[in-house]
């Protein structure tokens, strides 16, 4: 991990990638395994949320930086044989 760090601290040098020093604290911490496995289930929470709504988007068929919301809305107000709540 420390090679890593060092790496990405030669690559801003040289301009190429723009790393932050909070990037590099959070490689430095991410070495204590209890942070490691907070960080990794946070990191795979927010990915699998990311995919269910990705998923869910493709399925009502929408554009792409449309609000979930507004899609679920957009999908109902395209459903003719349902009865809409009053």
């Amino acid at each position: 991990m420390r090679s890593a760090v060092r790496r990405s601290v030669r690559a801003v040098r040289r301009g190429r990638v723009r790393l932050t020093l909070v990037r590099l604290t959070l490689a430095r911490w991410i070495q204590v395994p209890a942070i490691r496995a907070r960080v990794r289930r946070q990191f795979l929470r927010r990915l699998h949320a990311r995919r269910l709504v990705a998923g869910a988007r493709r399925d009502l068929g929408l554009a792409g930086r449309q609000s979930l919301a507004a899609t679920v809305l957009g999908w109902r107000a395209r459903q003719p044989d349902r009865p809409s709540r009053e």
